[in-house]
């Protein structure tokens, strides 16, 4: 059930269970360019915990030059 950032942060707040939690949106279809390239990618909200809480670092996937 989607609910707002504000919700969320209360509900982590409140919680003792988890060491944290995460949050994203379902994010949609988006016109980028990487290194005068572009693409179509699809792009997603996270909150600003998300890649230490799963123990991974974020990456960016560049698209090579034609």
């Amino acid at each position: 059930m989607p609910f707002s950032y504000p919700m969320f942060r209360e509900i982590e707040r409140g919680q003792r269970v988890f060491s944290g939690l995460v949050g994203w949106s379902v994010g949609g279809m988006f016109n980028i360019e990487v290194n005068r390239a572009l693409s179509q990618s699809r792009v997603a909200d996270v909150t600003g915990n998300y890649y230490s809480e799963l123990g991974v670092y974020p990456s960016l996937r560049a698209i090579a030059d034609p």
